[in-house]
């Protein structure tokens, strides 16, 4: 390798780090980020409210005219939420969690 191609190689390196960051949630302001999540269970389910809840997360699909049908598949990731809330979600509820100081948060009330 020369020096030509050792400069080339460290300029995608650069490149290719820059790009991560621009996707890392921590490179984005506090609370910008949200998803839709789904609780469920990984071990046990939390019976606190302030506990950390496993949470699939979906997407969703189907038209944008108003009163088409919607559907929520997953997604096949998973996160770990807060919930702030004050109560416990049943299993497979829906909400929107928010990136936030280093964190996933959810609010079911």
């Amino acid at each position: 390798m020369n020096d030509f191609d050792l400069a080339q190689m460290r300029n995608r390196i650069r490149d290719l780090e820059d790009a991560l960051e621009r996707f890392r949630p921590s490179s984005i302001d506090n609370g910008s980020v949200a998803l839709l999540v789904q609780t469920t269970t990984k071990t046990i389910y939390p019976a606190v409210a302030g506990d950390m809840y496993y949470c699939s997360i979906l997407n969703m699909t189907g038209d944008t005219d108003e009163g088409s049908l919607v559907g929520f598949p997953g997604t096949g990731k998973h996160l770990l939420a807060a919930n702030v809330g004050g109560r416990v979600p049943p299993v497979g509820t829906k909400l929107i969690a928010v990136y936030t100081g280093g964190r996933w948060a959810i609010r079911y009330d």
